[in-house]
């Protein structure tokens, strides 16, 4: 019976009633999509730095870690290898010979990191190879090839084909340097990483630093979820006590930041669009208790309990958010759902981005969790929306109720 009254009462006045259910079901489709564009933004970034330049877990020398140094090279390469490949969480592992140097052909030079990699293991790692944009990824039998970003390219006025000259410091302190051939160029989202970094193969980088043919600076493993990522380093971190073992949120303690902060930017900005919406609720609730004093007065008088009377306010604040709740849902999910497979173009603004690391085109999402939990979100802020209106109802006294115009 409540309900039904409760329903009746909405609808007395349609248009208030209809403001407010586009004023709940907006907001939600508002809230819940920018929400999903900030997801896709973060995870697109996070996925991107994870798979081109972080990698999961990285081991190293313990002063490499704070001094990038050519002598800090790892110990028992061979030994950790062998640890990572019996860990369950391993997908894959890679090597990697990494250094300061400097980039230079006719057009100037420029200040790169070097890596030495085996490219057989590093396409299993991180994805630079399938980010090629022009000639290939070490698949020749050139001497010295080495892949440039093909922002360092336009900045050297390089191209397949052509030298590069790549200079740095020996084992024995000395400066040398080699005329590498660039065999690939690639481009990823980061237009920073493209310019600073380097890719030449572990052999050739070994033999002009005059070092031994297992020198290596550092080991970097891919897990199947990079979320286990810390708990996996600081397993193995306990067995390798010589080495430096950092999880991407400890080579990275940026990214990690701006990860935890996205996790509650999904609160702060529902709980402004709830806050609004609680607002409206009130408003309207109210304005409907004040225009209803005499009517609520006579149904004190005829025996109608303040128990039902708050009943009544309740259930008609929670149809009012219930009518509305379905239609911003259905907007935030189709909108999403249709975004997420064409993607949001912007590229209007994409080389700013791509200094930043972002990519032109996201892809935003939510996980169906964030969908409850915004359900719930609404239901508590219509409960506590309501009770002011329904205080006010409790407030009246039959008497003077009655007598109101």
């Amino acid at each position: 019976m409540i309900v039904k009254i409760a329903w009746k009462n909405i609808w007395r006045r349609p248009v208030r009633s209809l403001v407010v259910i586009v004023a709940v079901a907006l907001g939600l489709w508002a809230g819940m999509f920018m929400v999903a564009f900030t997801n896709g933004l973060n995870q697109q970034r996070l996925e991107d730095q994870l798979n081109n330049s972080l990698g999961h877990i990285k081991f190293v020398h313990p002063a490499f870690a704070e001094e990038k140094q050519v002598g800090h090279t790892l110990p028992q390469v061979a030994k950790i290898a062998e640890s990572l490949k019996k860990q369950p969480e391993v997908q894959a592992i890679t090597t990697r010979v990494n250094l300061y140097g400097m980039a230079s052909s006719s057009a100037g030079s420029f200040g790169v990191d070097i890596y030495g990699i085996t490219p057989a293991t590093e396409q299993k790692v991180f994805a630079i190879s399938q980010q090629v944009v022009a000639g290939q990824y070490f698949n020749t039998r050139k001497r010295l090839p080495v892949v440039i970003g093909q922002k360092l390219a336009t900045r050297l006025g390089l191209k397949i084909g052509r030298k590069v000259v790549l200079s740095f410091q020996t084992m024995a302190g000395e400066l040398t340097a080699g005329a590498f051939r660039v065999v690939g160029i690639y481009q990823i989202t980061n237009t920073t990483f493209e310019e600073s970094h380097v890719f030449v193969q572990a052999s050739d980088l070994r033999a002009l630093l005059g070092g031994r043919a297992d020198l290596t600076h550092q080991v970097i493993a891919k897990l199947a979820d990079y979320r286990q990522a810390p708990a996996v380093a600081a397993r193995l971190q306990a067995h390798f006590p010589q080495c430096k073992v950092q999880s991407w949120e400890e080579i990275s303690p940026e990214m990690a930041y701006i990860d935890t902060v996205m996790r509650y930017f999904f609160y702060i900005f529902i709980g402004i669009i709830l806050l609004a919406l609680a607002m409206g609720i009130v408003n309207t609730m109210l304005m409907a208790v004040l225009e209803r004093t005499r009517e609520l007065g006579m149904l004190m008088a005829i025996g109608m309990s303040r128990g039902r009377i708050l009943r009544m306010i309740m259930t008609e604040t929670f149809l009012l958010t219930c009518t509305g709740l379905p239609i911003g849902l259905l907007l935030a999910w189709a909108s999403v759902a249709l975004s997420a497979q064409a993607g949001l173009d912007l590229s209007a603004v994409g080389e700013g981005f791509g200094a930043l690391g972002y990519r032109s085109v996201i892809y935003p999402h939510l996980q169906p969790g964030e969908y409850l939990q915004i359900c719930v979100m609404v239901f508590f802020t219509a409960l506590l929306a309501a009770l002011y209106p329904a205080w006010q109802a409790l407030r009246l006294r039959p008497a003077e109720a009655i007598r109101k115009v």
